[in-house]
């Protein structure tokens, strides 16, 4: 092994020095794929109009440009230090025109004019970098100047690449090894790669134009590496980074990767196998959050959008078919077959297909992202999404106006999507169009704001803010193939830098155990106080759904409720709902309040414009249990039945009922502690351990050293299976990175004597006092799974 590392440490210097050195002599293998990608990287000019020529024409004569003895010169333009990016794009438009014309003036003038920007110092005195979030900038500014290469002489051609080299920062691709990893960038990926090949295609020397295609070719490479903490890009789970959390609107980036990669294969400067594999983990995790389609017609739940709620592409997934395709073909390339057979198979579910010939994996079960964090339970025709923030992951995005009434899409949510449009699942088809109770997200607990306009950061359109907790950083989940557990300990923020919202100091417990294709949901210790009003209530919200003409009958207790219907219900007995959208829900008794609506709501577009009179008037159902206002020590309990069958659930319901749940589950324990639930029909016992404790003496469970997940499957009287993680990544601060994940070194001590009889090194296990310490090393949120037996 050691033997291994070492020659992989030579590879990695030898490829490292063979880009930052010296130039080699191109091979001929090389010199094909340089003509290759010439023909797609060169940008050539454009049918200028008239119009077009005159404008340039006219910015050339107010220059004032003279020459004399050989010396260009002209009115001075202001471009030592910071420099008006819109300069720049008047200067880029006009080379773009005159080298675009067929006239020769016209492109005796464009060599005039970049002798004349040369002389006022563009190349050497220039402070400008082109912001590569700035998407129209950085994506428009430099084509005029890369036009301007197939008029200008060798010279000005020379200097004008010097100066595109600097504006787009192309040193990017040279960073030593020291430096790249906390640079790696979505946006650079998405709007400046390709300029970086522009670039390196345009290079006098080809010896120069291949050491760069290979420079280019190692920060593709890199930029798939899993990063630590906040920055950018991919992460050890298959989530995507920007804007320091898991962030899938952004990773489109996965698809601009994707296209260069594309453009790369078959040639010398392919990209590696790792960084393949890397990018296929991220592509096929994103699609795991997804509903599926034969096409591109596919959603993800809104507690994934960041800033985007459902309008704006920011529930959508951002590779589509097309690319998915292409990274299958790029696998092959590398694997020299027919295709990759795990993208391949992948491909096949996802897209509901038979198109490769390949055995298809089902994607169906739980999955964990704890980078998110988020979990994801799916099966035939929808997915669940629960998701919460911490310290270090935000759980909504708000800008200038810009998802202004967002605050509250992350707290414990659980999303029910189905296949097909927006409307299938009840979600707005437009979150511009208002309508949508910003209060009621499906599976959180909230203080329903009576006031729109306070309910935006400091009441207005433009105050910035990133729902965190305060000082929380345990939510996530665990996933063990078909079943899966959620938890979150919440502590809410109110500041962003200042104080934006009047505080309501909003805190909550919650675990969601999904098995059997239901989801057991339940919370404790929920808590609100403040100086807010007295009509705020706070609530546990079930689902809201918006009616659709392909919309469903609601159903309560085996009645159909028509719209214009508004009801309390008491918790004196248990209810159950089936929702137009076809979710069923069970509230056994107990709880607090239900209060069930089916009516017509009005409510802001997500931009904040009309929230002091809104516009939109809609007709939905939604529910959600009132704890009260100011609030102490609350709890709830409900279960979650997607596309639910009103005889299955009422079935259900009445097994429940009459048996006082015990042939089905059992509520072991539900305080600050520990939240513990027996699933009966497989013997499972699942644990949310949100403080350690060594008096837990629940189920085989009696201590815990630290924050767990635990899931254990019995199996007989002598054998039990287990399944282990801790969500909470034990962030430290890191100044490079922002902050660090760190291990968790912990352990359990389970009821009994039981061995570890598949030497499994990643656990040690100890007899105490006729029981059993058991300790491992969690990281990263990453599961833990082993047997022990008696």
């Amino acid at each position: 092994m050691k033997r291994k590392l070492f020659l992989l440490y030579i590879l990695s210097c030898f490829i490292t020095f063979s880009i930052n050195g010296q130039s080699s002599q191109p091979t001929k293998e090389e010199l094909t794929a340089l003509k290759k990608l010439e023909k797609i990287y060169r940008i050539t000019p454009f049918n200028v109009s008239e119009a077009q020529l005159e404008k340039a024409r006219d910015y050339v004569k107010s220059c004032g440009i003279s020459s004399k003895s050989g010396i260009t010169d002209g009115i001075p333009l202001n471009i030592k230090g910071k420099v008006d990016k819109k300069l720049l794009l008047d200067i880029s438009t006009t080379l773009g025109s005159l080298s675009s014309s067929s006239i020769k003036s016209d492109k005796e003038l464009c060599r005039t004019f970049i002798d004349y920007i040369l002389s006022q110092g563009i190349t050497e005195q220039i402070d400008f970098t082109i912001p590569t979030n700035d998407y129209s900038t950085v994506r428009n500014l430099p084509k005029g100047f890369f036009i301007s290469l197939q008029t200008a002489t060798d010279r000005q051609k020379g200097e004008i690449l010097k100066f595109l080299a600097r504006i787009l920062e192309f040193k990017n691709v040279y960073l030593s090894e020291d430096e790249y990893l906390s640079q790696i960038n979505a946006d650079v990926l998405t709007n400046v790669v390709p300029h970086y090949y522009t670039y390196a295609i345009s290079r006098s020397e080809k010896e120069d134009a291949i050491k760069d295609l290979k420079a280019i070719t190692r920060y593709l490479n890199r930029s798939t590496e899993y990063v630590p903490g906040e920055k950018d890009m991919l992460k050890p789970d298959g989530t995507g980074f920007h804007h320091k959390t898991h962030y899938n609107n952004y990773m489109y980036s996965y698809d601009s990767w994707i296209k260069a990669a594309y453009h790369l294969k078959g040639t010398p400067f392919r990209i590696d196998t790792e960084a393949f594999k890397h990018m296929r983990k991220a592509v096929i995790s994103m699609y795991v959050m997804a509903t599926r389609d034969k096409k591109d017609t596919r959603y993800t739940a809104n507690s994934l959008s960041g800033r985007n709620p459902y309008g704006k592409n920011g529930v959508k997934v951002q590779v589509p078919c097309e690319s998915f395709k292409k990274l299958i073909e790029i696998g092959a390339d590398l694997q020299n077959e027919a295709f990759d057979e795990e993208l391949a198979s992948a491909y096949n579910f996802f897209f509901m297909a038979n198109e490769y010939k390949v055995e298809t994996k089902n994607y169906d079960g739980f999955f964990q992202f704890n980078y998110s964090p988020a979990g994801i339970y799916r099966n035939e025709n929808w997915v669940v999404t629960m998701r919460s923030p911490t310290t270090k992951f935000w759980g909504a995005e708000i800008y200038n106006a810009t998802n202004r009434f967002g605050r509250y899409q992350s707290h414990g949510s659980l999303e029910v999507m189905y296949e097909g449009s927006l409307a299938k699942s009840g979600c707005p088809a437009d979150a511009m169009s208002g309508g949508w109770d910003w209060n009621v997200v499906p599976g959180t607990t909230t203080v329903h704001y009576t006031s729109w306009t306070e309910m935006m950061p400091a009441g207005n359109t433009s105050q910035r803010f990133d729902q965190y907790t305060k000082t929380s950083n345990f939510a996530g989940a665990l996933a063990w193939d078909q079943i899966g557990l959620f938890a979150a300990d919440f502590d809410q923020i109110d500041a962003w830098g200042k104080q934006v919202f009047e505080p309501t100091n909003l805190v909550f417990k919650k675990s969601v155990f999904a098995i059997d294709n239901m989801l057991f949901c339940m919370g404790s210790n929920i808590d609100a106080s403040g100086n807010y009003k007295d009509n705020m209530i706070t609530a546990t919200n079930l689902f809201q759904e918006i009616k659709y003409p392909e919309s469903g009958k609601l159903i309560l207790d085996g009645n159909i409720i028509n719209d214009g219907y508004r009801s309390v219900l008491e918790s004196d007995r248990m209810r159950w709902i089936i929702t137009p959208q076809s979710t069923g829900y069970i509230i056994p008794e107990g709880n607090d309040r239900l209060e069930l609506i089916y009516d017509k709501q009005t409510s802001p577009k997500q931009t904040g414009a009309d929230a002091q009179n809104p516009e939109t008037t809609v007709t939905s159902a939604k529910a959600f249990l009132n704890h009260g206002v100011k609030i102490k020590d609350k709890s709830y309990f409900y279960i979650v039945i997607p596309n639910a069958k009103k005889d299955n659930i009422s079935e259900l319901s009445n097994v429940i009922e009459k048996s006082g749940s015990n042939n089905i589950y059992e509520i072991l324990r539900r305080d600050s502690i520990l939240h513990a639930f027996n699933y009966k029909p497989q013997s499972i016992t699942a644990y949310s351990v949100f403080e350690p404790s060594q008096n837990i003496n629940i189920g085989i469970l009696k201590a815990s050293a630290t924050q767990l997940l635990l899931i254990v499957k019995e199996k007989g009287t002598s054998q039990i299976s287990i399944a282990v993680c801790n969500p909470n990544l034990n962030p430290i601060t890191d100044r490079e990175f922002g902050w660090r994940s760190t291990p968790t070194y912990a352990s359990i001590v389970l009821e009994g004597k039981w061995k570890n009889t598949r030497n499994n090194n990643n656990i040690k296990e100890e007899n105490i006092d006729g029981n059993t310490k058991i300790s491992f090393t969690l990281q990263e949120g990453e599961p833990l799974y082993f047997d022990l037996n008696k």
